[in-house]
């Protein structure tokens, strides 16, 4: 048996055999008032079904509030909607001047206006209806089930790319001081062919000498990339449970004995000591060490909305997303999809999900933080990974729809489908506003119209906002953040969007390529942020172009109000970029000074050297 060790609870001794009642001496013929123990069965039956108790309650008050929100927002739409047929018929202040219902109006003003609204309806409607499964997953430990010699045997995969062992390193000792049976945990070094070099093995060999559970599994070269890496990985073990944990992820001493207990079987409503033939995974929060990082916190990068709110939404459908590290795994569900993790995508762990999904495995979510990691920390980074993502999401939707697997459940596939073309929405939109914008300028040059867009405009967009600002489980400095970087990344989703028109985006063509995340370390200037200059600037101009008197574009002070929150709003989601830019001048101008400083010093040790050198032959 393993060496006993304290657990995590206090008073509490894991990896202790237990000592079993003599027969020969039952507690009746002791000849002493023994009090019996209680029965360890009967505990955890209890404080299994308390802490399922209170996840239910919260996730209970949780779908009301969404059900609230929904409700609320549907009557808003409504209500503009009947609202815009009303004002072409009738005069409303601060609305519409102009009553009758001509075709100019209706043309260029009511039928865009009416769509725009039930557009943002939709989908608003499809986002928070896939939120109304929320539910939370409770609190459990793998001692109140098994006894350690009954745990079920673990395989750890680390696969590095091109990381640093000061980086990698400390993931791999965090792997071996796991709490968990030594001779049921085997952690896998996963080196990838593709790193060119033999720096991880003179790392690792000295560790193999020390700790019996650690091994080094490399292969001749870097197909399939993360996903071949792993698949090598697993010809190479035989564990009944699969962790995967990126080369920045450090696992909690106590993740095994957290999360294991949700991948149990159960029987009349508890957990049992054998593993479950339904749920596949159990994916957990990414935690990261540097999240008050001011770049990180401005561009989202504890992804507050999707963790909080969506990721346990998905749990509650039975299909909660992998997201490719801080997840434990049955090799029987990757045995059922065909022994491996599926290639050929940018997003391998998403894509295996599905195809688990659609051979009727379930998958599960925990909120709890047991692996911490690093964010990216500069603007290069955060565009390379988002890029990444958003091709992952792109090829999901456009290649490997979840529409067209028959047995992927009708709930599943909406999650799924919000999941992944959020990229595509943003663009449609984007455009819709534009053509909005074109065909107002148009109306007020023909008909002179000065308070047609005022109010309207902004009944349509405020309530968007406000909505989503009023999501529950997460801060509004977190759902602020996170407004801010899907309009920041808007260019990922164009450059997609042609790699898809051109065909590059296929993965069976393996021809879209984007950085890896190992690469995007450092500070260059990313060539999509471009994009956003351009934007801002053309705004600013455009603003300051309307402005002039003589143009009489803005004839009341209800005229300048649209105008002016646009501005604001193209500010203010760009201002990840923004603040990039400044620090850069900022960096610059402060390089500068000391160049010319050093110049400047340096010539006045020159002018003063000959006289030194005249006055030494003297």
């Amino acid at each position: 048996m393993p060496t006993a060790c304290t657990g995590d609870l206090p008073g509490e001794s894991r990896f202790t055999t237990p000592v079993a009642a003599s027969p020969e001496q039952p507690h009746a013929q002791s000849g002493f008032d023994v009090e019996r123990p209680s029965d360890p069965r009967a505990e955890s039956l209890a404080t299994e079904t308390h802490a399922e108790r209170r996840a239910a309650c919260h996730s209970w008050r949780v779908r009301t509030w969404l059900a609230v929100l929904l409700a609320s927002y549907t009557a808003c739409s409504i209500g503009n909607v009947g609202i815009t047929i009303f004002s072409l018929f009738f005069d409303i202040p601060y609305w519409s001047s102009l009553s009758g219902g001509n075709a100019v109006e209706i043309g260029l003003v009511a039928v865009p206006r009416i769509f725009m609204l039930l557009a943002s309806w939709f989908c608003v409607v499809t986002f928070t209806s896939s939120l109304l499964w929320y539910k939370e997953e409770p609190t459990l430990h793998l001692s109140d089930y098994m006894e350690p010699w009954q745990y079920p045997t673990v395989d750890v995969f680390l696969p590095p790319y091109k990381e640093t062992w000061g980086l990698y390193g400390a993931v791999v000792m965090a792997a071996l001081a796991m709490d968990y049976p030594v001779d049921r945990l085997v952690v896998h070094v996963c080196d990838d062919g593709a790193r060119g070099d033999d720096s991880v093995r003179p790392m690792v060999e000295p560790l193999m000498a020390h700790h019996p559970n650690l091994r080094y599994v490399t292969r001749p070269d870097g197909r399939d990339a993360k996903a071949g890496n792993l698949n090598n990985a697993l010809k190479n073990s035989t564990n009944q449970l699969i962790v995967v944990l990126d080369a920045d992820h450090c696992a909690a001493p106590d993740f095994l004995l957290r999360t294991v207990p949700h991948l149990l079987a159960k029987d009349e409503g508890h957990r049992i000591a054998r593993l479950s033939d339904r749920v596949a995974f159990v994916q957990t929060t990414q935690v990261f060490h540097n999240e008050n990082r001011l770049m990180v916190r401005m561009l989202d990068g504890s992804h507050a909305v999707f963790y909080k709110l969506m990721m346990a939404s998905y749990s509650g459908m039975g299909c909660a997303l992998c997201v490719g590290t801080g997840y434990v795994m049955q090799r029987a569900a990757l045995d059922d999809i065909g022994g491996g993790y599926v290639a050929g995508c940018a997003v391998e762990d998403v894509v295996t999900a599905l195809a688990m999904h659609d051979r009727g495995w379930t998958s599960k979510y925990l909120e709890c933080r047991l692996v911490i990691g690093l964010s990216p920390e500069t603007l290069s980074e955060f565009f390379s990974q988002r890029e990444r993502w958003v091709a992952g999401s792109a090829q999901l939707l456009l290649y490997k729809s979840p529409m067209k697997m028959a047995h992927v459940p009708v709930k599943q596939r909406l999650a799924y489908l919000v999941g992944s073309w959020y990229w595509l929405v943003m663009i449609l939109f984007m455009l819709l506003i534009v053509v909005r914008l074109v065909l107002w300028v148009i109306y007020r040059l023909i008909s002179g119209d000065p308070t047609q867009a005022g109010l309207p405009l902004l009944s349509e967009y405020l309530p968007v906002y406000l909505m989503f600002l009023l999501l529950p489980c997460v801060s509004f400095t977190a759902k602020l953040a996170n407004l801010v970087a899907v309009f920041t990344f808007f260019p990922t989703y164009v450059s997609v969007a042609w790699g898809w028109l051109t065909h590059r985006l296929n993965p069976d063509k393996h021809t879209f390529r984007v950085t890896a995340s190992s690469e995007a370390f450092g500070d260059a200037w990313p060539m999509l942020a471009n994009v956003n200059i351009a934007f801002v600037v053309g705004m600013s101009i455009l603003f300051g172009l309307s402005s002039i008197p003589s143009l009489r574009i803005y004839t009341t002070s209800l005229d300048w109000m649209v105008p002016s929150v646009f501005l604001v709003w193209t500010y203010l989601v760009n201002a990840p970029v923004l603040y990039d830019v400044a620090r850069r001048l900022i960096h610059a101008v402060g390089g500068l000074a000391r160049a010319l400083s050093q110049r400047s010093s340096a010539a006045s040790i020159s002018e003063k050297s000959p006289r030194t050198g005249n006055s030494v032959k003297a």
